[in-house]
């Protein structure tokens, strides 16, 4: 390895081969002891609602300040706020600075030493613990905080404080908007200076959001004293420590918009309030959701691969709320506002798959969302002069396309995307109810497609021009072979779907699916990225997707040819995903252990220890939720070789020699949720009963 790859490879801090294949390394519980390495990332929380990155510090008190590269502003996301652009950070509601004199705590200020920060993945817990030397004496500090899982509006933070010295420190209660440029009419509900809870509403964007803080000291609820500024308010209260003594302290707060509660002011409170009375009780019950969620998960022999699933699914299922009654994730989740957590395909055919595999309740949040903006997809095509619906390429809460003009908005791919994610669900879920309306959605896309296409009467064919394909360096061109392809499904499942449910078919779905053009090279036996394609540089997976998740029906050689000729076409810094979807097809073709080499080429795009994921293995767009869920597609699809069909559960493992055992715990088709488990190439798969 060359010096300079050497220096990048310390500056990133990727998981090297030697940290993947250590066999003793704890694989629910991540750790870090040095967190000034240049290479540190911050660990990620959530629970289906609200995310939070927390720094070294143990809470997110720094924020702005140490906010990490396209991270939320604020370290905070949650689901429902947004403007018509797109989401907007929320409130940072769960800091609690300690200070001495005018010192506070926090990695610039004194010295931090016999430092341990954890991530439990099993819990969404994060533990600190250090010393904090400071002029006058020693400070102990350990903390844990989690975003409640059984009461999703809350989280909870527990600090133990042990003195070497009689002292007093004086601890501030933050909640502050600073760093929302969007933020306005604030309002305070203090009521009086000695009531516990303190409450603040600001508008952000067209969502009020009431933030509402409470605060104990070794049990004992404190009100403090508060003043507020132009965007947040600071309580702050003096904490006597004898020496040697350890004082507990507990904060809760809770986030509600308008659109979650007719009254988010006293919901707010009454949330906050009764955590903090019930601080054990939701700490269990938190952990109990947890434990349930996990019931559905991977387990791999290889202690590598099983750390990789665990945080991939960890931060997949911190980001969807697992009634169906949540928000659907952009590409970094509620870790990051990266591309304002604008709704791409990134959605339905990244992060969509293995959530509808695990939990369908999950994936139901996806349906509603595409559901919900059908009306918005039709403003789209006809605003185009087109009939039917088209899905935009970024969308936000209205379904309308957010970046009207810029040519990646012809990915009209998009369309099938949508619709493949909504076949899925019903048949992994086996719910019946919602076929009428997803039924109505795929017509849509359906008569999208039929008016966009275009007669080729010398050539008797349809064909798609002036699209941009999924690799976005190719775009404005003519018969991109997934999007073709793409149509054709959509088409032909419209017909499929208004045959069984009685509804009018048309009849032009049918006739141009049957003669869509699709571009395949017959001498080099692979399927064309576009028509003319003439081998340049690819920017991510296009053709291959042809062959999964699409399934479409060649000749064994043309799949096999059709893998390996993209592979040396892409860009240098390639994102994550074309790998994973090399990978996956690799193992479903038979080639385990091409397979294996293409998951080893995910290991630049994660940053350890906390193991979040990068777009490219040079660019700091973290935690690309895309990504991990197209690895985690690697292992379920590839590996282990489901194949979800109206007709049947396949299953053709693939399981790389490496890896050893490999199973999948609670997955779900048409209704019914199986254990499958692999061993040297023969599996067993079996229902499980309620």
């Amino acid at each position: 390895m060359c010096d300079r790859q050497k220096l990048i490879n310390k500056h990133l801090q990727t998981m090297t081969l030697d940290s993947f294949n250590d066999r003793n390394q704890n694989t629910w519980v991540r750790e870090v002891t040095d967190p000034y390495l240049p290479g540190h990332r911050n660990p990620f929380i959530g629970n289906g609602l609200i995310g939070m990155r927390i720094p070294m510090e143990g809470n997110p008190s720094v924020y702005p300040e140490f906010a990490e590269p396209k991270m939320a502003a604020t370290g905070t996301m949650m689901h429902g706020i947004y403007n018509e652009n797109g989401s907007i950070p929320a409130l940072n509601f769960m800091g609690l600075k300690i200070m001495h004199g005018r010192m506070v705590f926090r990695r610039d200020s004194g010295a931090v030493i016999n430092y341990k920060q954890s991530l439990d993945f099993k819990n969404g817990t994060v533990t600190t613990e250090c010393d904090w030397a400071h002029w006058g004496g020693n400070l102990h500090i350990k903390s844990r905080i989690f975003l409640s899982r059984s009461q999703k509006h809350v989280g909870c933070l527990e600090i133990e404080l042990t003195s070497d010295y009689t002292t007093t420190y004086v601890l501030y209660d933050d909640v502050d908007g600073s760093a929302i440029p969007e933020m306005s009419d604030v309002s305070f509900h203090l009521r009086t200076e000695s009531a516990a809870p303190k409450v603040m509403t600001a508008k952000i964007g067209n969502i009020k959001l009431s933030a509402a803080t409470v605060l104990s000291i070794n049990g004992s609820i404190e009100a403090g004293h508060t003043s507020t500024s132009a965007k947040g308010f600071s309580r702050y209260l003096y904490c006597p420590i004898q020496k040697g003594e350890t004082v507990i302290v507990r904060k809760c707060g809770a986030l509600y918009t308008n659109e979650q509660s007719n009254d988010p002011v006293n919901s707010a409170a009454t949330a906050a309030v009764y955590a903090l009375q019930n601080f054990e009780r939701i700490e269990k019950q938190h952990n109990a959701a947890w434990a349930k969620i996990w019931e559905h998960r991977i387990e791999a022999e290889h202690a590598g691969v099983q750390a990789l699933a665990n945080s991939a699914l960890f931060q997949l299922y911190s980001c969807l709320d697992e009634t169906g009654n949540g928000g659907v994730p952009g590409p970094a989740g509620l870790s990051a506002n990266a591309w304002f957590c604008h709704i791409f395909h990134d959605a339905d055919t990244w992060t969509f798959p293995p959530a509808s595999l695990l939990n369908p309740g999950m994936a139901k949040n996806y349906v509603q969302y595409r559901v919900a903006t059908l009306e918005g997809a039709k403003r789209n095509a006809a605003a185009m002069g087109l009939k039917g619906a088209r899905y935009p390429w970024e969308g936000g809460y209205s379904g309308d396309e957010l970046i009207p003009g810029l040519v990646y908005c012809e990915q009209i791919h998009i369309n099938y995307d949508v619709v493949q994610a909504l076949w899925r669900y019903y048949l992994n879920s086996g719910d019946e109810s919602v076929l009428p309306e997803i039924a109505e959605v795929i017509a849509e896309c359906a008569n999208f497609f039929v008016d966009r296409a275009i007669y080729n009467a010398e050539k008797d064919r349809y064909e798609l021009h002036n699209v941009c394909c999924p690799d976005e360096f190719h775009n404005n061109v003519n018969n991109n072979a997934f999007t073709n392809y793409g149509a054709v499904f959509v088409m032909k499942l419209a017909d499929k779907l208004a045959k069984k449910l009685n509804k009018t078919v048309n009849p032009d779905w049918l006739k141009v699916a049957e003669k869509m053009f699709i571009p395949i090279d017959h001498d080099k036996k692979i399927i064309m990225e576009y028509e003319g394609y003439d081998d340049s540089t690819i920017k991510q997976a296009d053709a291959v997707l042809c062959l999964y998740p699409m399934n479409v029906d060649i000749p064994l050689e043309y799949q096999k040819n059709t893998n390996h000729y993209y592979i040396p076409l892409y860009e240098k810094q390639k994102i994550m995903m074309s790998s994973a979807i090399h990978g996956t097809i690799a193992a479903r073709l038979g080639e385990i252990e091409h397979s294996y080499e293409m998951f080893l080429d995910l290991l630049p795009h994660i940053r350890t220890n906390y193991l979040l994921a990068s777009e490219s293995p040079m660019n700091e767009t973290i935690s690309l939720l895309t990504g991990l869920c197209g690895m985690l597609q690697q292992i379920l699809m590839g590996w282990a070789g489901i194949n979800i069909t109206e007709e049947e559960l396949k299953i053709n493992p693939a399981v790389p020699r490496q890896v050893g055992y490999l199973n999948v715990l609670g997955l779900y088709y048409k209704g019914k949720c199986y254990d499958l488990k692999i061993k040297d190439g023969k599996y067993e798969l079996t229902e499980k009963t309620a």
